[in-house]
């Protein structure tokens, strides 16, 4: 006799569980596996009819087998709805640190253009000082305001801005109405000295121009590069009318003879190299600096060159064999620039020993030491009356010097970074300077009869 289930008249399996919304999903899995298996047993039963709708199962199971079987379903039902669960939460988690991350971006997002725009006005107002400052005149001591000194004229006139990068080289054409320099973007810019206009810009060096210089006659120019060739350049046109070929490394300095019929270069091969203008071709080799050449010079009769070099020496040649003449010592550090007085008879020099040094070209004595750069001096001049000296340093500052006392008549204050070229007009009543800020800048230079 089969096992019959208890019999409630009207009611169902379902009329005995709890609401579902009072119980969660595993629970319920389990007590509707439970009705779900009375239903079955309850449709097994000997003599009865298959509800409307449903159809009678091909295979009688025994009661205990079809609770097993039913139990197992709802197990597997129990373990979807928790996987289900699962996945719910997570994704929730997700979506919750989804949203705190948006949130931190934008956040970040509104910081970083708040720190933007407070940097923005703070460059506005520093730049708005700075040329206030550049604007004001200079102040004077009331005895020179007496006397009717205008010393206005040792400000800042004019910047000179169009290069993409560090200016390395300048040169004031031979009228002083061009200016010529050299830069880190490997071009030439020749600009109008009056105004600052870029009147031309000269492409063709595959790297840095490390040095120019203008042809006496001012229809030539010529430049020297870290790809380790000279360029010799039509001013008027732009045009490259030669390219030297023979250092094996960086050309450092570049120098038209006073004829212009020659050309001297310096470069990190060791070595100095005289050129003929005409047809680029190598005439000597000069041999004996133990390290690179940083800087060489004609002098004023094209008889004699000076080179100053990473070995801390400067050397006197003698152009037409290469003989070297005279080797200068004194100097701590390396000899960055050189240059000859406008008789020849003193050379001045500058180091990364911070210092300039006045020397006798005749015998290589030391005349004078110039102190008072607090960093490595790149670049030197004598103005062209041979009273007065000038030089770039590292520091950011141009120094006036007087010649004969070593005393500095001027400090030169502005640019931002290094001062890496610097040279007179042909009056010498200016100054040219380039720098590492990528500017070039002019400035009124006071002669040496005026105090500092």
């Amino acid at each position: 006799m089969g096992l019959r289930p208890p019999c409630f008249p009207g009611k169902t399996a379902m009329h005995f569980l709890p609401h579902p919304r009072f119980l969660p999903a595993p629970r319920l899995a389990l007590r509707l596996g439970a009705a779900l298996a009375l239903a079955a047993v309850a449709a097994a039963a000997p003599g009865q009819t298959p509800a409307p709708g449903r159809i009678a199962p091909d295979v009688v199971l025994s009661p205990g087998e079809l609770f097993e079987k039913t139990q197992r379903e709802a197990e597997a039902y129990r373990r979807k709805a928790e996987e289900s669960q699962r996945k719910a939460e997570e994704s929730q988690r997700e979506l919750q640190r989804l949203r705190q991350q948006r949130q931190g971006e934008a956040q970040a997002r509104e910081q970083s253009e708040q720190a933007r725009a407070r940097l923005a006005e703070e460059n506005r107002r520093l730049r708005a000082e700075l040329e206030k400052a550049r604007q004001a005149p200079a102040a004077q001591p009331a005895s020179q305001k007496a006397a009717g000194q205008d010393h206005g004229q040792w400000r800042q006139l004019r910047v000179f801005e169009g290069h993409e990068d560090a200016v390395s080289s300048v040169a004031f054409s031979p009228d002083g109405q061009l200016a010529l320099s050299g830069g880190w973007d490997k071009t030439l810019r020749l600009w109008r000295v009056d105004t600052g206009q870029t009147l031309r810009v000269f492409e063709g060096h595959e790297y840095v121009v490390n040095s120019v210089a203008f042809s006496p006659d001012g229809q030539l120019a010529l430049s020297g590069s870290q790809d380790n060739t000279l360029r010799l350049w039509r001013v008027d046109t732009g045009q490259t009318l030669r390219v030297f070929k023979g250092h094996e490394h960086y050309v450092t300095s570049v120098a038209f003879s006073p004829d212009g019929q020659l050309a001297l270069s310096g470069s990190q091969d060791k070595t100095l190299r005289l050129w003929r203008v005409d047809t680029g071709q190598t005439l000597r080799v000069f041999k004996g600096h133990e390290l690179s050449v940083y800087s060489v010079a004609f002098s004023p009769d094209g008889q004699l060159a000076l080179s100053g070099s990473r070995d801390n020496t400067l050397r006197l040649w003698r152009v037409t064999t290469g003989e070297m003449l005279r080797v200068f010592r004194g100097h701590e550090h390396y000899v960055s620039s050189v240059a000859f007085s406008p008789d020849g008879q003193l050379a001045l020099s500058g180091s990364g020993d911070k210092t300039l040094r006045l020397w006798r070209v005749d015998t290589g004595q030391t005349l004078r030491v110039f102190k008072g750069h607090e960093l490595s001096v790149y670049s030197v001049a004598f103005s062209p009356d041979g009273q007065r000296a000038l030089s770039g340093s590292e520091d950011k500052t141009l120094r006036l010097w007087r010649v004969d006392t070593g005393q500095t008549l001027r400090v030169f204050k502005g640019h931002e970074n290094y001062v890496t070229s610097v040279t007179f007009s042909p009056d010498g009543q200016r100054a040219l300077s380039g720098s590492s800020d990528n500017t070039l800048r002019l400035w009124g230079a006071p002669t040496a009869s005026q105090p500092r």
